[in-house]
């Protein structure tokens, strides 16, 4: 566990499809992000992964101009998806 005081806070943890949905991209890519980095904010339990929204939004937000994706959802992401979710 990453965070100490994960249990102990306001915001609600989501699934990995949640995320995605409001993210507009896959939740493998969601997925994608929680297994290949080591600084991606979330909580791997057994068979699933739990994150905050405003954690995974400051994480994202590292990267600036390209999202940290492959394949369809990087072109998804490109056209505004990620980058317009995270205006919001």
């Amino acid at each position: 566990m990453r965070d100490p005081d994960l249990f102990n806070r306001d915001e609600p943890l989501v699934s990995t499809a949640e995320m995605a949905k409001m993210l507009n991209v896959a939740p493998g890519t969601v997925l994608d992000w929680a297994q290949h980095y080591d600084d991606f904010p979330g909580l791997h339990l057994p068979g699933a992964v739990r994150m905050r929204t405003s954690e995974v939004v400051d994480w994202l937000r590292q990267f600036q101009t390209t999202p940290p994706l492959r394949g369809p959802s990087a072109l998804k992401a490109r056209k505004g998806g990620i980058e317009e979710s995270l205006n919001e």
